[in-house]
């Protein structure tokens, strides 16, 4: 989790370059330091070698589907809290179940909204800097 002053890290994945270069936009012109990934393989890829503090997948890709690489994801140590936000034009029940069943937290449904997309990222990244306050302070205590 990126300390306070330095700017969050995200990994957005999508097939679409569209819906790539928007999201990219939104978070950059909201401050957030942003890497993005055409496909599946390759977010897991570039989660494997990097740190990040939200990651946001496209819930359908050719090659690798986001469910997939949520599971590939959630498997690396550096990432297995790392909130994960499925972005996703299908909104029925089953992807909702198969969204959490990968390890997803949060589903966006396309088209990606600025303020809903903003609105969400800003509240797991919260959700995810308490929960290391709270992982920092149960070792700290471990360890008196």
């Amino acid at each position: 989790m990126a300390p306070m002053n330095t700017p969050a890290r995200i990994l957005v994945a999508d097939d679409n370059v569209q819906v790539l270069a928007l999201v990219e936009a939104i978070l950059a012109s909201a401050g957030y330091e942003v890497t993005v990934c055409e496909g599946g393989n390759r977010v897991v890829e570039a989660a494997r070698s990097g740190s990040f503090d939200l990651i946001l997948l496209d819930g359908m890709m050719p090659d690798l589907s986001g469910f997939e690489a949520c599971e590939l994801i959630r498997a690396q140590p550096q990432h297995d809290r790392t909130p994960i936000v499925f972005m996703t034009g299908l909104t029925d029940d089953g992807t909702f179940e198969d969204a959490t069943a990968a390890g997803g937290d949060e589903v966006l449904s396309k088209p990606i909204r600025r303020s809903t997309l903003l609105l969400r990222v800003g509240s797991l990244l919260q959700m995810g800097r308490l929960r290391a306050e709270r992982d920092r302070s149960r070792r700290e205590r471990a360890e008196l």
